[in-house]
């Protein structure tokens, strides 16, 4: 199957919708962040009118790169999420800042591919990303996370992700949820739920997520 970043809105709504309906078949969703740019951008509006529980869409970092002081400005991320954003539309827009959109169409795919071992998808960033010129570069995939070091290497720059600003308003809003009012000592746990049987995959996110954890 493709990525999320090679689908159409309407094939990917209704994926978002199936595998959101099959998490909430209890009514048991407090907060759902969409983890996916391209998600965010196509579908994010539409599914916070559909759903009652508050919904955390991503966006590429460009504020925390403009704030920085960074004018010259390459953002990574799939054919669609730059097509549609409205986060980099809006940001490119602004006279004193230089934003490259770069697309990386297969990327997501292939560290799906090398989830046992990230380093063979080096070769293939840094066919991508030869000649790129930039001051720093913001991850619009998060996907990309999982290899920053390795594009870090490729153009010798700072990287520039949402996963923090995302994690603080996750926070904020959990906060705001009666159920998670109170607080709890005990670590919460972890359940990894694929809407398709990948063993390699599964080992991966379950090792990355346990000892980010730590």
């Amino acid at each position: 199957n493709s990525s999320y970043g090679e689908k159409r809105k309407k094939e990917l709504f209704k994926i978002l919708k199936k595998n959101i309906d099959n998490l909430n078949r209890k009514n048991d969703i407090k907060l759902l962040v969409l983890a996916c740019n391209t998600a965010s951008s196509l579908c994010g509006k539409e599914l916070r009118k559909m759903y009652k529980f508050p919904i955390i869409c991503v966006e590429p970092a460009i504020k925390v790169a403009a704030e920085k002081g960074y004018k010259n400005i390459a953002i990574l991320a799939t054919p669609q999420t730059l097509k549609t954003n409205k986060t980099i539309k809006n940001y490119k827009k602004m006279d004193d800042l230089n934003i490259k959109k770069v697309p990386l169409k297969n990327l997501a795919k292939i560290i799906d591919c090398n989830v046992k071992n990230l380093k063979l998808v080096f070769p293939y960033i840094k066919e991508c990303l030869n000649g790129l010129k930039c001051d720093c570069v913001v991850v619009g995939c998060t996907h990309y996370n999982f290899v920053k070091e390795q594009i870090k290497e490729a153009l010798n720059c700072e990287i520039i992700s949402c996963e923090k600003a995302l994690a603080l308003q996750a926070k904020k809003v959990l906060a705001d949820v009666e159920k998670f009012k109170t607080q709890s000592k005990t670590k919460p746990k972890i359940k990894i739920i694929l809407s398709k049987r990948n063993f390699k995959i599964h080992q991966f996110l379950k090792h990355y997520l346990n000892s980010s954890r730590s």
